[in-house]
């Protein structure tokens, strides 16, 4: 993105910058469905300084999805899983009104509907009820998360690699 900005301000009168940007703040509440299998929504919000011939244009993000989710590794403290993330995101800016074809490809406007995966979910239980977590997010925005969860439920009642093969096989 920085390079294409490069090459747009270097080739054109008009200069375009960014002078700031927050990180993307979600908040994501999680239900268990099983042992394999669960449910999730996810809320964000993020801001960016948006310039265009020194005239502020925005943005902010808000975002919304809901995930359904694969536990592929369960063990006593580690859980790795992946999910699918359906949404719908709305950027609050005017930079439709901004008279270049390339920055509106390159920065979208309004709302947006969205389907993207976690291809990498990590926790690792630190206490029966808190995680350290850490996902990798592709296409919904893409997102490095890191953070810490909390279990309502007791874990010591989720079964876990050998006791699901027992459960299931006998």
């Amino acid at each position: 993105m920085d390079r294409s900005m490069s090459i747009y301000n270097d080739t054109s009168e008009h200069q375009f910058a960014i002078n700031g940007h927050s990180p993307i703040m979600t908040f994501t509440h999680e239900m268990a469905l099983d042992s394999s299998f669960g449910l999730s929504y996810t809320l964000g919000f993020s801001n960016s300084d948006i310039y265009f011939d020194n005239k502020y244009f925005g943005t902010k993000l808000f975002f919304v999805s809901i995930n359904p989710q694969l536990f592929l590794t369960r063990r006593y403290n580690f859980e790795y899983y992946i999910k699918l993330r359906i949404g719908v995101s709305y950027y609050d800016n005017r930079l439709d009104q901004i008279p270049s074809a390339i920055l509106r490809r390159i920065y979208p406007t309004k709302f947006q509907v969205f389907t993207g995966f976690t291809i990498a979910g990590i926790n690792y239980l630190i206490s029966d009820h808190f995680a350290l977590n850490a996902e990798l997010s592709i296409w919904s925005p893409e997102t490095l998360n890191f953070g810490l969860s909390y279990r309502f439920m007791d874990q010591k009642k989720i079964k876990r690699g050998p006791e699901i093969r027992k459960s299931i096989y006998g």
